[in-house]
């Protein structure tokens, strides 16, 4: 596996942690790979008595210590909110410089979940500040290609272990930012938009099985495949209307 740098993007209490640390069990025997977690430098004082200097010095702290470890040859997985796409734009720099692969996850987990698990957890976290990050977030893939995220993950939906095995997939699709054109049609996003469109059928398959020999869920795939090409989709717009046509087609017959 290449090396890479994976910003992990999504509002406070949402499991970008316990997602980060599925992923890195996955990959150990695979590839040197760190979490740089900005939570290292936010304690209690840090809520209680918050800055935005102090943020920018958080912030600053994590991007020099990613940048060391990318220069050291590991891959890094980046655990913050990353919700400005200013913010995972500095990410993208990094790899570029660096010449290895940059992904985003959007973990999208709503946020009365992630309020809850606040709660549960006795967390730091003040609750004005999870929804005041919800409010302001920049969801990842609206305005630029190099942003789209290789996988959208709501884990009051989904289990760790299978977000974390479709992560682990779609990484393996990655190629070298500096070798990257910024548009959608790029060989990477094709491979990748190809892993997405694979793991929805498998999904669709295994909670319906009686449709594991119909032609038209193949049918369903290529139409998706086609629409993406056509419209210039993102990997996520394409994984959202494929699930959406076959979700039709178990409609269409009730």
């Amino acid at each position: 596996m290449d090396q890479f740098l994976l910003a992990l993007c999504g509002i406070p209490a949402s499991g970008k942690s316990a997602l980060a640390s599925v992923i890195v069990a996955r990959l150990t025997k695979e590839t040197d790979v760190v979490i740089v977690s900005t939570d290292d430098w936010r304690d209690d004082k840090y809520y209680a008595e918050f800055s935005p200097d102090n943020e920018k010095r958080v912030r600053r702290a994590a991007l020099e210590k990613t940048e060391k470890a990318i220069g050291e040859g590991k891959s890094v997985i980046h655990d913050d909110t990353n919700y400005y796409t200013s913010m995972r734009h500095e990410l993208y720099e990094i790899t570029v410089r660096r010449g290895c692969s940059f992904a985003t996850v959007h973990i999208s987990t709503p946020v009365d979940d992630a309020l809850s698990r606040n709660t549960e957890r006795g967390s730091n976290i003040p609750e004005e500040v999870i929804l005041r990050i919800n409010e302001k977030l920049d969801v990842p893939g609206d305005r630029y290609a190099w942003d789209s995220p290789i996988a959208t993950v709501d884990l009051g939906a989904h289990t760790l272990d299978d977000a974390a095995d479709e992560i682990v997939e779609r990484l393996k699709t990655l190629e070298p930012s500096s070798e990257i054109q910024e548009t959608q049609d790029s060989g990477a996003r094709s491979r990748l938009v190809d892993v997405i469109t694979r793991q929805v059928v498998a999904r669709f398959l295994q909670e319906n099985p009686t449709y594991r020999n119909d032609p038209r869920v193949t049918k369903a795939r290529r139409e998706a495949l086609a629409r993406s090409k056509a419209e210039g989709l993102t990997p996520h717009e394409t994984e959202q209307s494929l699930m959406e046509d076959l979700g039709a087609l178990v409609e269409g017959e009730r």
